[in-house]
């Protein structure tokens, strides 16, 4: 049901089932060119909701899916109907896997989350479909990143445990560029910033000169 065409989707329309509610199905119609259509059950949506937005470029799709009025979930279509972004909520707030694709499909976004919070490997893909960035997360301020630029060189890295750590900028010949500490999420203490063949630059001292560079 997810990668359901849009055109199949709005082959279901007719004039008569536009704005009616019937046994517990209704629909809704926005002068913007908005349409949404489900299942009500006690006054709340149930199951699975489905969106249309009709723009110049095309239409837009997407499905949300309801417990009792609570939204569990959400999958948005590019205009071409294929699939963009699938992810899960409890209570409002994103909770379980996000997948997000290109529009000719390939996967660029994969991660776990809980209540927001990113949780396990977490992994970005360029649309060659080269790693850029890749990460494992236990907490909001608990794990690691590195990121790489298109030659498959790494340009940052940051290990952090409980919100303190350490953070690496590289140039790209792999010398580092920039090296300091974190406490509590920002910049602490001391930055180094060097040149390209490995000499230190210069002294950062103000965290918030620090940030800057970040």
């Amino acid at each position: 049901a997810l990668a359901l065409p849009c055109a199949r989707l709005l082959g279901t329309l007719s004039d008569e089932w536009l704005g009616k509610e019937e046994q517990g199905q209704l629909s809704v119609v926005r002068t913007d060119g908005y349409l949404a259509h489900g299942r009500l059950v006690a006054g709340r949506e149930h199951g699975i909701w489905r969106h249309w937005h009709f723009m110049r470029s095309g239409v837009k799709c997407q499905t949300r899916t309801y417990i009792h009025g609570e939204n569990t979930g959400r999958s948005e279509f590019y205009v071409n109907g294929s699939l963009r972004d699938v992810h899960y909520r409890k209570a409002g707030a994103l909770h379980g896997s996000r997948l997000r694709y290109s529009s000719d499909g390939k996967l660029l976004s994969a991660a776990e989350y809980r209540n927001y919070v990113r949780i396990g490997l977490v992994a970005d893909w360029r649309h060659s479909g080269a790693l850029f960035r890749v990460g494992f997360w236990s907490g909001l301020l608990t794990g690691w990143d590195i990121w790489w630029n298109r030659q498959g060189r790494p340009t940052d890295f940051v290990d952090l445990r409980n919100g303190s750590g350490i953070y690496r900028s590289y140039y790209d010949n792999g010398t580092v560029c920039l090296r300091g500490s974190v406490v509590g999420g920002e910049p602490a203490g001391v930055w180094t910033h060097h040149d390209r063949n490995g000499k230190v630059h210069r002294q950062l001292s103000d965290p918030a000169e620090a940030a800057d560079w970040v």
